[in-house]
């Protein structure tokens, strides 16, 4: 396609005022390419996939978009852009004319994998929560509805190819894009600002009638042709809300009123433009305001109204002498805005007022327009050429420096709590709250005694904070300390078994072994997946001598893991010590079964049977034993003689 002569007139926006021919030539889809794929749509000069390249580029190595990659379970983040992009350059596709032939083998191939799953797959459902009820859609309903519109439109490209299916093959990949994430949900608003960049809403344009009319009446005729992915939109943001409402993660006023989530909105809207060309002081987790004593948000909130509209304004004022640069304008303005609106926080979902990777696929909106004003000054004068490529360097090499030292803070929890916790102070006390669980799950107490310090400060009523100090404190041998922690711990969750069985732990540290019992018991009675507080139970009534109390809880953690070779032993040893060594003998020889190699076991084997006076098993055993490597005690051998 050759350079428009005039740069003042885009050839591509003058081409879709008449019927439109044009192939896309790039069909690259993936990461980086699936934007090159899409900006090359629109940009006529024989290097538009350059400038393609440049607009991937900017996107990638943003600083914003480093949560979405580095955070493993936002993977799901490049998994829904990735399809969404498909199926946007699927639309434009569609609107040219172009027929999508290989859509039917793919076709062929998905609808032979929901067959598979309606034969195979029997554990898989869709499960929510409506007003307390559990409300599940098994495997089997879900792949037979796949199969049957796989097999209708596999029919239609067989038998009724002058039906048109465009539209439909969009669909598919939007639904991929919607099953990977619900932000995609903003497809349908995405694809009609699409229609106004490239003009569609002319021809439904009516002489004699307002602009205002005229633009109400397109949106209406081009939100019709669309019907069935904003239905689609209904369904999912419907379920995606019974979830959130069944979690308790939908907030809808998060204790503001109405007019401070307007201000809210406004702060968030500007927030995330700023950041887009100023992304410095990132951060994993932005605060919601604290309110002031008077109930008032912070000054700040209250100008942002103002800085909102001047970054929709400014731009149109620019460009509103030259028709087809504000139609550019709009459809940045409007890419962006309709893919940040949901995350404005009108609706409160989650606990930060920011998130990084919202922007993921937003943000493509103001890469878009700044890639074609580059492009719009490039060809506009040969003066430009140097500043462009000088301002290029700049943004992409600063750009790719704040991004590589962003991913810094992503390589572990502590690298990014850290980071949290010296952006915000004392402001949010989750950070300390990470941190000390980290550094206790790494071993590292000295930190995480630090962290937790901090969250007593900060008057913390979390059990897990105190419960972690009662284990740091009994480890510095400052029991009086540990107790008191374990007492408020349970103030703040009596129902934590894990509290019982680690207070459990530190008492038979000190030798309080009945009191000791009394958590370990209360911690299995709360919770049998508490096996180790058994285990340390019947250890300690094993050596207590009560060793029909220590049987009994074996039997029960034989019961639970019978190919647990150490069980048989312990429980071996209470039938012996207990004066039963025929069923200490039966445990023995099974345990031998498990592992013919245990040299403990065969040494207790030995003495049982010398117990039961059958001194011959017992010199087999022992003989086994001590040719084993089990080092006998002193004179046992002589015993047997």
């Amino acid at each position: 396609m050759e350079l428009p002569e005039n740069p003042k007139q885009p050839r591509y926006l003058s081409e879709y005022n008449k019927p439109v021919n044009r192939k896309i030539k790039s069909r690259e889809i993936g990461g980086f390419f699936s934007i090159i794929s899409f900006l090359s749509s629109f940009l006529p000069s024989k290097k538009s996939k350059l400038n393609s390249a440049i607009g991937a580029l900017l996107h990638g190595i943003h600083p914003m978009h480093v949560e979405s990659v580095s955070w493993i379970s936002e993977r799901k983040d490049l998994m829904y852009f990735f399809f969404y992009f498909i199926a946007l350059i699927m639309y434009v596709r569609h609107i040219e004319g172009v027929k999508f032939k290989w859509m039917l083998y793919l076709n062929i191939c998905l609808a032979v994998v929901c067959l598979m799953g309606i034969i195979g797959l029997k554990d898989f459902s869709l499960d929510f929560l409506v007003k307390g009820h559990n409300v599940s859609i098994n495997d089997s309903v879900i792949f037979s509805v796949l199969f049957i519109l796989l097999a209708a439109a596999i029919v239609v490209e067989f038998k009724f190819k002058k039906i048109e299916l465009g539209l439909f093959y969009v669909m598919e990949f939007f639904l991929f894009s919607l099953l990977s994430k619900p932000m995609a949900v903003s497809f349908p608003l995405s694809i009609l600002v699409i229609d106004f960049l490239l003009k569609r809403d002319l021809q439904f344009i009516s002489q004699g009638k307002s602009w205002i009319y005229n633009q109400f009446q397109a949106l209406i005729h081009l939100a019709k042709e669309k019907w069935m992915f904003f239905l689609v939109v209904f369904l999912s943001g419907l379920q995606t809300i019974l979830i959130q409402v069944g979690v308790n993660s939908l907030v809808f006023t998060n204790g503001y009123t109405v007019t401070q989530k307007f201000l809210i909105a406004c702060y968030t809207f500007t927030m995330y433009t700023i950041k887009a060309f100023y992304p410095t002081n990132l951060c994993s987790y932005y605060p919601f305001p604290n309110l002031t004593y008077e109930h008032y948000l912070p000054s700040i909130f209250y100008v942002m109204p103002l800085f909102a509209i001047a970054i929709v304004v400014i731009p149109i004022f620019l460009a509103r002498k030259n028709k087809d640069l504000l139609r550019i304008v709009l459809f940045g303005l409007g890419f962006y805005f309709v893919n940040i609106v949901f995350f404005l926080q009108f609706i409160s979902s989650g606990k930060t007022i920011i998130s990084d990777r919202y922007s993921y696929v937003a943000y493509f909106g103001i890469v878009f327009t700044v890639i074609y004003l580059i492009h719009w000054y490039w060809y506009k004068s040969k003066a430009y050429h140097i500043v462009i490529q000088g301002l290029l360097a700049v943004v992409c090499v600063t750009l790719g420096y704040l991004c590589y030292e962003r991913t810094k803070v992503w390589h572990n929890a502590g690298t990014l709590w850290t980071d949290v916790a010296a952006k915000n102070g004392l402001e949010v006390d989750l950070p300390y709250f990470n941190l000390g669980n980290y550094y206790t799950d790494s071993g590292k107490y000295d930190k995480a005694y630090a962290n937790y310090v901090v969250l007593l400060k900060l008057k913390t009523k979390e059990p897990l904070v105190f419960r972690n100090l009662a284990m740091i404190y009994g480890m510095r041998k400052q029991f009086d300390s540990s107790f008191y922690c374990f007492a408020k711990a349970l103030q703040y969750d009596s129902t934590d078994a894990t509290i019982y069985n680690n207070r459990g732990i530190t008492y038979a540290n000190l030798g309080k072994f009945d009191l000791a019992v009394k958590d370990l018991t209360k911690a299995y009675s709360m919770d049998t997946s508490q096996e180790n507080a058994l285990v340390i139970k019947a250890s300690i009534l094993s050596r207590l001598g009560r060793y029909s109390d220590a049987i009994i809880d074996y039997n029960k953690l034989i019961s639970k893991k019978p190919k647990e070779s150490s069980y048989y032993l312990l429980r071996g040893n209470n039938y012996l010590g207990g004066g039963n060594a025929e069923l200490a003998i039966h445990d023995y020889l099974h345990l031998l079964e498990l592992q013919p190699n245990n040299n403990e076991c065969m040494y207790y084997l030995s003495a049982a049977y010398h117990v039961l006076k059958n001194n011959a098993n017992a010199v087999k055993y022992a003989t086994m034993a001590q040719a084993a490597g089990y080092k006998m005690p002193d004179g046992y051998m002589n015993t047997l003689k």
